[in-house]
């Protein structure tokens, strides 16, 4: 029997730690009003979204080029790529302790700068740092890195609710420091001794990729994520309660979307491995193995979720949402969509098309957008909208990725 290589049986190590860090998070979320009461609260959830849109948006696409270019025997143009991190670290730092100053919602916590600058530097550190172990292949540890965040975070979450007089200090710890420490101990578990230099060395970049990595990272969330923006700026206004309740049951339905974490990853090292040595087949069977299994994956706890909605939702918002069933179907469905691609564009990033996969989030973006805001209540517009923008991503993507592997094939073909 074939045995399954390290970097594939990675995929299950990663995905528990991603859940790990997510689990932590909704019990942080979840103990946030009770702890810090909900005045305080609203300061404290900007402090987790504002670094939130850093870690996802910023730092974690340059995780992913770091892995991508180390696992492809690229680690001399990593440099470039973690200097650029660490400015925009220190601009969104300063930017961030600015806005604290001036926001009367970030004021009603006493500590949201804190929190806002230690997540920042902590994603900074930790994306460095992560993208070196998960580019060596060492996906174990990589996966262990974010149990520990998790556990330590869990910790202070545990701590504020058994010292209410520290909890809003113990809070504010649980927002960065988690992944702060979590960045130190990447550092050090660098392979070889390798050093993560936080400063700029003369080194080749490959033109535009860092840039081409964000815009998938922000084109990803904008199809997960964008729709309730969207419907608000439609209805908001007029039925403000109806896009509350969206809000909820979209939230319910994307917790599924956490499990692309555990796939993308170990794809896109294994991947990038594959092209850079010329392997097209492992290279193309890696691919679909990836993809298929992201999509089992996703696709049994989206319906699971479905199975659950009449049960769990009531309880999560407290009534019956009034979402109707074609919108609960289109977000599930496009949840599943959404991470196959997610997938499937680390093939064509593998193959050094970054820029490319980022045009095609653009395109899928651009769809949801387009036809949810030609909706004028949530009907069936918003529903085709949700499930068409990862749809077309998931589409375009396979398309080009499949171009990519024939042309190389024919490029390298001897004659």
């Amino acid at each position: 029997m074939r045995q399954r290589s390290p970097r594939q049986r990675g995929v299950t190590e990663v995905t528990l730690g991603n859940l790990a860090v997510a689990l932590s998070v909704v019990a942080m979320l979840a103990s946030g009003p009770r702890s810090l009461g909900p005045q305080a609260f609203a300061g404290f959830a900007l402090a987790w979204t504002a670094t939130t849109l850093f870690g996802y948006g910023l730092a974690m696409p340059t995780e992913q080029l770091v892995a991508r270019r180390v696992s492809a025997g690229l680690s001399a143009q990593t440099k470039v790529p973690i200097f650029r991190l660490l400015v925009l670290g220190v601009v969104a730092g300063v930017g961030a302790m600015a806005w604290t100053g001036w926001s009367a919602t970030a004021a009603t916590y006493t500590h949201t700068a804190f929190a806002v600058v230690s997540g920042i530097l902590g994603w900074t550190l930790a994306s460095a740092a992560r993208g070196y172990v998960a580019g060596s292949g060492r996906l174990g540890t990589y996966a262990a890195l974010f149990g520990a965040e998790a556990l330590l975070r869990l910790a202070f979450v545990v701590a504020a609710v058994a010292l209410p007089s520290a909890a809003p200090w113990l809070m504010a710890c649980a927002v960065g420091v988690p992944t702060l420490l979590a960045g130190a101990l990447a550092a050090m578990a660098n392979p070889g001794g390798q050093k993560v230099s936080l400063t700029q060395k003369r080194s080749t970049d490959v033109r535009g990729e860092q840039l081409s990595f964000v815009v998938v990272a922000l084109g990803y969330q904008v199809c997960l994520s964008g729709a309730p923006l969207v419907i608000d700026w439609r209805v908001g206004e007029s039925a403000p309660a109806t896009v509350g309740a969206f809000v909820v049951v979209s939230s319910y339905f994307r917790l599924a979307s956490v499990l692309a974490g555990g796939f993308t990853t170990p794809a896109l090292v294994s991947l990038s491995r594959s092209w850079a040595q010329g392997e097209l087949g492992e290279f193309s069977r890696g691919l679909r193995r990836g993809v298929r299994g992201v999509s089992i994956v996703s696709g049994v706890a989206s319906g699971l979720a479905v199975i659950c909605a009449p049960i769990a939702l009531p309880l999560f918002y407290g009534r019956k949402p009034d979402v109707s069933l074609v919108i609960a179907l289109a977000l599930a469905l496009s949840t599943v969509a959404a991470t196959a691609a997610a997938v499937a564009g680390t093939g064509l990033i593998a193959a050094g098309r970054a820029p490319w996969a980022g045009m095609c989030w653009v395109l899928g973006a651009g769809c949801m957008v387009g036809l949810v805001s030609l909706d004028a209540e949530i009907g069936l517009a918003t529903g085709v909208g949700l499930l068409a923008g990862p749809g077309v991503v998931l589409v375009a993507l396979l398309s080009l990725v499949s171009h990519a592997i024939r042309t190389h094939e024919q490029t390298t073909r001897p004659y």
